[in-house]
């Protein structure tokens, strides 16, 4: 029996190629077992797991009063969420923090280590001092006071004005017809000759 390829070599015995479609659909797979994302390496649980207890050091740092130690410990932990966000996405990330963003704790970490080192003064004396301060930056200074008669007065007299502007735009306006016609007549004048 003769092939009808060119080769000679008879292709009936092998599956037909697998079909393609054209669009949306093309490049999926059409089917499978496995329908998951690929198992993540020992490496990665690993960064996972350290990513959790950064946080969990994170925590317990704070509950200890250890405000000198909170921007270290974000900032290692930034380094840490970076490292994970390179293989998961960022909410994945979050969820396995359970929604914690050490993102957001960064400016927090700061501001606790800054109230470490400079606590509030507890004595009213130091507010009272820097509220007289104040007073006497502003003790020359008094704030205008208008009289309902003044802003009566100002209104009366910018109506007072729009009306005698009207009435110049007005004399203008004639004046430049007057005028307008006047070189007419003279331009009609000497055409006629």
């Amino acid at each position: 029996m003769v092939s009808s390829t060119r080769s000679g070599v008879n292709h009936g015995a092998n599956p037909p190629p697998a079909r393609r479609g054209r669009g949306r659909g093309r490049g999926r797979s059409r089917g499978g077992t496995f329908k998951g994302k690929k198992a993540l390496s020992t490496g990665q649980l690993n960064a996972i797991d350290l990513l959790q207890k950064s946080k969990q050091i994170y925590f317990n740092a704070k509950d200890a009063e250890e405000y000198n130690l909170l921007p270290h410990i974000v900032k290692q932990t930034i380094k840490t969420f970076r490292l994970v966000r390179s293989f998961l996405t960022w909410q994945e990330t979050l969820a396995k923090l359970n929604g914690w963003n050490p993102y957001k704790e960064k400016a927090a970490a700061a501001l606790w280590a800054k109230f470490k080192k400079n606590p509030v003064a507890a004595n009213s004396a130091t507010v009272k001092a820097t509220t007289s301060a104040n007073n006497n930056m502003f003790k020359g200074y008094k704030i205008p006071k208008n009289s309902m008669n003044k802003d009566k007065a100002s209104v009366e007299n910018d109506k007072l004005m729009t009306s005698l502007k009207k009435k110049e735009m007005e004399k203008r306006k004639w004046k430049k017809v007057t005028h307008l016609a006047q070189a007419m007549i003279e331009f009609r004048d000497a055409a006629n000759f």
